[in-house]
């Protein structure tokens, strides 16, 4: 990445400027709870009486400063200490609002994540929140302080604000930055254990899934992923198989099951088989929708899996229990095999199941938009995130996904809006305003019984229980009567 090494100047910025940042710096507490960050409370009145960067320089707070474009074009020398960098490695550096997981070969290296301000901030809005340094889960507070110079320049300064900290706050409260620390945190702790950074949820359904991959992670067994479509399954036996094998290699050979036969899957697995004959390398198969394998694939299969110890590892996905199927009147999959692959088994629920996870999950598919250009949004608008709430998500996370996309390309302020929303879920929540009644059919003999039933009873009201009387009413004779009486269950009428 090309790093600009001439820092924005001080120079420019009046005394009057000096005074009118020193408005904006309140007194710290005499301590804060959340951060090991202190300063002394006579420091404070220094900056007006001294040059802004004089004060930045000598302070023993984290201070760094971002232009239009939120690159750092200065960081004091606490600053420098707090992320462990040197000055001109930071310098240059773009900071982008979101907690996506970069690589430090990347053009962002992680020392640059979570250190932007909410983008609301370069409108000229004063804000508190959390920063995070080289990666840390930990967030530091921090104050944003826009400073309304031709650059539109932002000052961050780290330990001076209070704030309550992400996990603290009640989950359903669509607070876009509240959303982003708890986001950033859960995703850098889940990703110092196995990168498994997108099993973002704070519903139990994904709790229990978070134990249940930590679990798999440290075994060596076959993983089953079970689920509707859309909610991740692929993705997270991907995940998985990277986390078990990091520091070695062993190929993820994929098998979109439906589209084998036996002989083709005996095929691509003799295949296989003689690839790494005479070597060292492992290899492990990810059977894709393996439910839907062939009944003579899957004996292909076991048989294959008996027979040799390559492929080393089975993962599977399915969109239904596999020791269920088997258990099934018509024995939809083989028991012996599913026995052999079901030593784990996760279930994914279905996002209409864990609406609670729906605003964190709104949050990371903007942040993922964030990342990926240079626009950057700081979140969706309450309202957004309540109508997306009666939205039925057939396809799951991916349709949220696609949504949030789209939604992304269209904002033109901060904030998505319900107008920035896709067509497609426009029209889906409207006609949930109308919904359509179902086809109601008439059973033509039941009908006509009921019909009969009636007439019966009322000619025998008639004839006071008379039935020749009442067969006369009827114009039918009396055996007849009797005969649908008894038809009927009209007996004691």
């Amino acid at each position: 990445m090309r790093r600009e090494s001439e820092p924005l100047g001080w120079s420019h910025i009046s005394l009057g400027g000096t005074s009118k940042l020193a408005n904006h710096i309140h007194k710290p507490p005499d301590s804060n709870p959340h951060s090991s960050l202190t300063t002394s409370r006579n420091s404070m009145p220094r900056i007006r009486k001294k040059h802004v960067a004089d004060w930045c320089d000598e302070s023993d707070l984290p201070i760094y400063l971002l232009d239009h474009e939120r690159k750092i074009r200065y960081c004091n020398p606490a600053c420098c200490c707090w992320l462990q960098v040197e000055q001109d490695e930071l310098i240059g550096m773009q900071c982008d609002y979101h907690s996506e997981l970069v690589e430090p070969d990347h053009d962002r290296p992680p020392l640059a994540i979570g250190l932007c301000p909410p983008p609301v901030v370069f409108t000229g809005e004063r804000a508190t929140g959390l920063v995070y340094a080289n990666g840390v889960p930990e967030g530091q507070s921090a104050e944003f302080i826009p400073l309304g110079l031709e650059e539109s320049a932002v000052l961050v300064i780290v330990g001076l604000a209070s704030t309550t900290p992400a996990e603290d706050t009640p989950f359903r409260e669509f607070d876009s930055q509240r959303l982003h620390e708890l986001l950033f945190e859960r995703r850098q702790q889940q990703a110092t254990l196995y990168q498994l950074d997108q099993l973002v949820g704070e519903s139990s359904q994904m709790r229990r899934v978070r134990e249940q991959v930590s679990l798999a992670v440290r075994g060596d067994c076959p993983v089953v992923t079970v689920g509707m479509s859309g909610t991740g399954r692929a993705h997270l036996i991907r995940t998985i198989h990277t986390a078990r094998y990091s520091k070695s290699d062993v190929p993820l050979i994929e098998i979109d099951c439906p589209l084998f036969d036996a002989d083709t899957l005996a095929s691509v697995i003799n295949d296989l088989r003689r690839a790494v004959e005479g070597s060292v390398t492992k290899t492990a198969l990810l059977m894709l929708e393996i439910d839907q394998l062939p009944q003579d694939a899957q004996a292909t299969l076991y048989q294959l899996l008996q027979e040799h110890p390559e492929p080393s590892l089975v993962y599977a996905t399915s969109s239904a229990d596999l020791i269920m199927l088997a258990k099934s009147e018509n024995a939809a999959f083989r028991s012996d095999l599913a026995d052999d692959l079901c030593t784990s088994v996760i279930s994914l629920p279905p996002l209409s199941e864990r609406l609670d996870d729906l605003p964190l999950l709104i949050q990371l598919a903007i942040e993922r938009q964030n990342a990926s250009g240079e626009k950057q949004v700081q979140g969706a608008a309450p309202q957004v995130i309540e109508r997306l709430l009666r939205h039925p998500w057939t396809r799951n996370l991916d349709e949220l996904f696609e949504c949030m996309s789209e939604a992304h390309q269209q904002a033109v302020g901060r904030f998505v809006t319900e107008r920035d929303l896709p067509d497609w879920i426009k029209l889906t929540l409207e006609a949930e305003r109308h919904p359509h009644r179902p086809e109601t059919t008439i059973d033509l003999e039941n009908y006509l019984q009921e019909v009969e039933r009636e007439l019966m009873r009322r000619a025998l009201k008639v004839a006071k229980g008379n039935k020749a009387m009442a067969a006369r009413l009827l114009g039918i004779s009396r055996g007849r009567l009797l005969r649908r009486l008894a038809s009927l269950q009209l007996e004691d009428a």
